[in-house]
């Protein structure tokens, strides 16, 4: 019996710690964004609300974490469901907290001119749609970490070929648009964490359009990275 009871409040305790997000009606909790896997989750709650004909939501924001590989996604899949199908949403996000001044609840659209003099642009949700937003953004983020951090021969060379690429390939492929991209610095690791997103068509169906048949999207994710099969180098 006391067993039992353990392994119930075990269960329990996994429960609370992996609730990532929760919806009831027409409001959604976000309670960690930190992990891709919040992205899922906060998918799949919206898209029930949406099969049960609710088109208005509330977001709240019960969290502190927040890293770029979940913040940037569900940013565009917000904008995404606004734009495209008048989904409306609505916010209860603390007026101090990081998820209100980082631009979540409106990505931030840069200007070249605003990114010239823009000395931290780190922490920051931006939504681009050309290719010269594209060059100063990457421009701003390597001018950014080379004054934060001493980087090793190579680094930001790969960094600017990196960025550049990506944020490029989802102007010329996505078919969606517009990007979104963010980034962290992270000092005490010296890590670097960037998330690039889009609502596009996904790469597998963007090959499909080419003289490349990739049979599911891991194959075309190993097609993408090959030379010559995109308007890169593949690297």
């Amino acid at each position: 019996m006391v067993n039992l009871r353990q392994r119930k409040f075990t269960k329990l305790a996994q429960n609370i710690e992996e609730k990532r997000v929760e919806r009831n009606g027409n409001i959604i909790t976000i309670y960690q964004m930190h992990h891709p896997a919040c992205v899922t989750s906060f998918f799949r709650a919206l898209q029930r609300g949406l099969d049960k004909g609710i088109k208005s939501f509330k977001i709240v924001w019960a969290g502190e974490i927040v890293f770029p590989d979940a913040c940037v996604p569900i940013a565009g899949i917000i904008a995404f469901y606004r734009e495209n199908f008048h989904i409306e949403f609505e916010f209860d996000v603390p007026a101090d907290s990081y998820l209100q001044r980082c631009g979540f609840l409106d990505p931030i659209r840069p200007t070249v001119a605003m990114l010239d003099v823009e000395q931290y642009p780190f922490d920051k949700v931006y939504r681009y749609s050309d290719s010269s937003q594209v060059s100063a953004l990457t421009q701003s983020y390597v001018d950014c970490l080379s004054r934060l951090t001493e980087c090793s021969e190579g680094i930001l060379t790969g960094l600017i070929w990196c960025l550049s690429e990506i944020m490029d390939n989802v102007l010329v492929h996505s078919e969606a648009g517009h990007g979104f991209v963010m980034t962290q610095y992270h000092p005490e690791r010296n890590v670097v964490a960037i998330c690039v997103y889009d609502s596009g068509i996904g790469i597998c169906n963007s090959l499909r359009k080419s003289s490349h048949r990739p049979r599911n999207s891991m194959d075309a994710i190993s097609l993408a990275i090959q030379e010559g099969v995109g308007d890169g180098k593949g690297q």
